[in-house]
């Protein structure tokens, strides 16, 4: 349960900016529509976070 209130804290804090949801996973944005459906908010726009692939000249 307190999963899911974080998840619509961020969904309200996103509605109340105006300003689109980052995640960086299918499964992230699944669990957020479910929050929003559950918690009966709009769901504001999704951004998809691309992160930079793994090197070995990135794990310094």
């Amino acid at each position: 349960m307190r999963h899911e209130l974080d998840l619509s804290s961020r969904i309200r804090a996103a509605n109340r900016l105006r300003c689109a949801l980052i995640v960086q996973s299918s499964s992230e944005e699944r669990g957020l529509r479910l929050v929003a459906r559950r918690f009966h908010l709009p769901m504001p726009r999704i951004v998809y976070r691309d992160l930079p692939e793994r090197t070995s000249d990135a794990a310094v």
